[in-house]
């Protein structure tokens, strides 16, 4: 029997080094805006909606907790970044009677934006908006397993600098000790380059920006399928991390 490739390889000090030991350059950018990748997540929308249409209740593409933190602190703007097909949005809708969510924001890759745009799968609550484009503020900022790909955390910063949401929740985050490492992810045969965020180091950040953190507890999410812990015992055990993260930030009052 052939053993299956690791989910990560490295780890790598340094996010260029990581970018080195890619399959090819902007590996990650090219992985989440090929063409297979535009059909895949539009379908899982798709599919996800005829689940919910037949059955009343339907699991959404990935593991997502934004609607318990929506039913209790009651946003009426969402920013979702890196929220690709806009599933959260339909799972919130499906999952909190009563919401008043008026505005849902995504920023994507332009790729996605378009195709997304293109595809008139969504009413007008939503709209698409690149990383670098105006933003209005929000009440609650949320991430799905993005930062990862993202050399540093300043996107993510720079979000919240700019729109300066009262909520910032973070999930499927891969964060552990106080600094970054980085390595490669295996994604369909290629190896494109991975963050492993410092969690001392972020929560210093958005400390620094006011931001203090209220609750973080392991995502569940199924790795090749089956729900264990991160498969990283190639990494020096330093490097191991157990699970990933969802973490709760709020802004301090002023």
């Amino acid at each position: 029997m052939t053993a299956s490739r690791p989910v990560w390889n490295g780890p790598f000090q340094t996010w260029h080094a990581a970018c080195g030991a890619a399959t090819q350059q902007n590996a990650a950018d090219t992985a989440f805006s090929s063409e297979r990748w535009l059909r895949r997540i539009a379908d899982q929308l798709i599919e996800y909606r005829k689940e919910s249409l037949r059955f009343g209740i339907a699991q959404p593409p990935r593991p997502c907790n934004l609607p318990w933190v929506c039913a209790l602190v009651s946003p009426s703007s969402i920013i979702d970044f890196g929220g690709s097909s806009g599933w959260a949005w339909d799972y919130l809708k499906d999952t909190v009677p009563g919401q008043n969510v008026s505005t849902y924001a995504i920023v994507e890759l332009e790729a996605v934006v378009r195709y997304l745009q293109d595809s008139k799968l969504h009413d007008n609550v939503i709209s698409y908006h690149l990383l670098e484009g105006p933003l209005e503020p929000c009440d609650l900022l949320y991430s799905n397993s993005v930062l990862q790909y993202f050399e540093s955390n300043q996107q993510l910063l720079s979000l919240v600098a700019r729109t300066v949401p009262e909520y910032v929740f973070l999930e499927d985050i891969y964060a552990k000790g106080e600094d970054d490492f980085f390595g490669t992810q295996n994604y369909y045969g290629q190896a494109i380059p991975s963050r492993f965020p410092g969690l001392g180091k972020l929560r210093k950040e958005l400390s620094c920006m006011g931001y203090h953190e209220l609750a973080h507890c392991p995502y569940a999410a199924p790795i090749h399928g089956v729900m264990k812990p991160l498969p990283m015992e190639n990494f020096p055990e330093p490097n191991q991390l157990r699970y990933s993260l969802s973490v709760l930030f709020k802004k301090a009052p002023t």
